[in-house]
């Protein structure tokens, strides 16, 4: 049930992602940044003292206002340049962690979670259901939260200036101010998803920072499809199967029945998704939502004149 629960969190994040990228149209490589700081953010305040509820309370606030701050400064820029200034931010966080110049973030070896910080339902493996519980209640809260955010009237200016940005602009409205609420939607949601991954991690480890995850949000979201909310859940619940369970199944002699070439690659997560990833792209464009919504309406065709006849 911990592979769930970590599954789950992936898709919380992919799904905050989707309000920054799907829908306002804005390519943020340091979308990673506010996830990572929940982690850290919660696990260093822990150490201090706080309890876990506190903490996690704290780190949700401080993603929320830290990510108006850097949207302020970010979104003087626009496309690639925006892009890159973003991931100068989640860059130089992942350089202050590993580097760790205040002796506070364990540099490349991370920081153990301090369990007795943290309410004990949530400790120890014989509460892992509760993890999962939580994980699944989080999950359900992002998605009503984004579901109802993108169909409101703040979620229509967002794909409007994402449409034509020139236009909305030119009828008086500017494009500043919603995408200035999409990337603190987003931040803090990802700061939020961070705390409670914490708990089925174990510990704030250099890799939740790291650029190149940022490249694997955007996987998750292409895998799901772009511009869905539920599209977006189900990527990244999908690809955090493929990266924790492929490993293991390599490991447990289930492939041991194909050659040895084809066993060591498909072991592989990372080639197995970077494949995928480019199949998708090619023959499926609108990700996994794309082939629910198709197989949803042949059902409905089929099942159409079963209903007239009765």
């Amino acid at each position: 049930m911990l592979v769930l629960a970590i599954a789950l969190c992936y898709a919380c994040l992919a799904m905050s992602f989707d309000v920054v990228f799907g829908y306002a149209g804005l390519l943020s490589f340091g979308h990673v940044l506010y996830f990572a700081v929940g982690v850290y953010g919660t696990q260093l305040l822990m150490a201090r003292g706080f309890a876990y509820p506190v903490a996690a309370v704290c780190v949700i606030l401080l993603c929320t206002v830290g990510s108006a701050g850097v949207g302020a400064i970010t979104l003087r820029t626009h496309g690639i340049a925006f892009a890159m200034v973003t991931l100068a931010f989640a860059e130089a966080f992942y350089i202050f962690v590993v580097s760790d110049p205040f002796g506070i973030t364990g540099k490349t070896e991370g920081l153990p979670l301090t369990t007795t910080s943290v309410p004990d339902v949530f400790v120890g493996v014989r509460n892992t259901a509760n993890l999962y519980y939580l994980a699944l209640a989080l999950a359900a809260v992002v998605f009503v939260l984004c579901w109802m955010v993108v169909r409101s009237h703040l979620g229509r200016a967002w794909v409007a200036a994402r449409g034509n940005e020139r236009r909305y602009e030119a009828l008086g409205m500017p494009a500043f101010r919603p995408k200035l609420l999409a990337l603190v939607t987003g931040g803090g949601v990802a700061g939020a998803t961070g705390a409670v991954y914490l708990l089925m991690a174990r510990n704030a480890s250099p890799s939740v920072a790291d650029p190149i995850f940022a490249l694997e949000i955007i996987v998750m979201l292409v895998l799901g499809g772009v511009g869905r909310v539920w599209g977006a859940a189900i990527g990244g619940f999908v690809y955090a199967l493929l990266t924790l369970r492929l490993p293991a199944l390599g490991q447990s002699g289930a492939l041991d029945v194909l050659p040895a070439w084809m066993s060591s690659v498909l072991s592989e997560p990372q080639f197995v998704i970077g494949v995928v990833f480019v199949l998708f792209v090619i023959f499926v464009p609108g990700g996994l939502s794309t082939i629910v919504l198709a197989i949803g309406r042949r059902w409905s065709v089929l099942a159409s004149p079963r209903s007239s006849r009765s």
